[in-house]
Formats: C-alpha cells, structure tokens, sequence
C-alpha cells in the first residue's frame, strides 16, 4: 500500500537514535557503563538548642497577629524574638498597604508580595536561619521588644 508521497511499507527502515556525542559502538564491542560520580553531602552541624527548641515559635511570627505568641511565651528565646520583629514590621507593613488594596491589581499585587516574604520567613525559621527580610530587616531589628 503506497502513497504518492510516502514510500511503501516494504521499503521503510528503521534506525537507531542515539543522543548527540555518544559515539556508536559496534555489535561486538563491550558496552561501558557510564561513570557515577557519587556525591557526598555535607555534614550538618547540630543546631544550636535555642534555636531546635524555638523553631515553631519563630514560624508562627509570619503568620498575621500570631507574631504575639513569641512574645508572650515565657522563655526569652534570642532566636524566637529575632523573628518576631520581623513578623511586627511585616503585620505593620501589610497593614498599612491594605488601605489602597482597593485599586485593582495593585492590591493583588500587595498580597501576594507580603504572602511571599511570610512563606519564606517561615520557611527560613523552620530551618533555623536568621534571615534577615530585604529592605525591611534593618528596622525590625531597631524594634525593642
């Protein structure tokens, strides 16, 4: 059976595809395995225990009005409290920007920044790293709390 335009089913052939600079081996060659180059993770350090211990409290600070709990929790946690400041100034600043949410796109565009930086400062607390939020960190850590 044969088109005008393609060959007939007798005469097609197939060949073998092999990806861009693999050399062809013949059939009587052996077949190298490729190399596997095995990484090794580094070590991690033991955190610190104030930081192992407060881990939760410190998340919870990116989380709205919850940025209270590590203040009115008993310990005085260093940790705990750094981000804390930072959840305040991160309530303050949502805020305040929720006052012009009413003009279309820009308040769209409010939440979804002030949502990024609370799920990566919950993210960084969870992990036990002090990170310092871009342009608004210098005035959470001037706060006293």
């Amino acid at each position: 059976m044969t088109d005008q335009n393609s060959k007939p089913m007798s005469q097609e052939t197939k060949t073998e595809e092999k990806p861009i600079g693999e050399p062809k081996k013949s059939e009587n060659a052996e077949v190298a395995e490729p190399a596997i180059e095995k990484v090794e993770k580094p070590e991690r350090k033991p955190m610190d225990p104030d930081v192992r211990d407060n881990r939760l409290l410190a998340s919870l600070s990116y989380v709205g009005l919850l940025f209270l709990v590590p203040l009115l929790a008993r310990n005085r946690s260093e940790f705990a409290l750094f981000h804390c400041r930072q959840g305040i100034v991160v309530f303050a600043v949502q805020s305040i920007l929720s006052l012009v949410t009413w003009i279309p796109n820009f308040g769209s565009i409010i939440y979804i920044l002030v949502l990024a930086i609370s799920v990566v400062g919950i993210v960084m607390a969870w992990r036990g790293e002090r990170w310092e939020i871009p342009l608004l960190g210098k005035y959470a850590q001037m706060l006293r709390v």
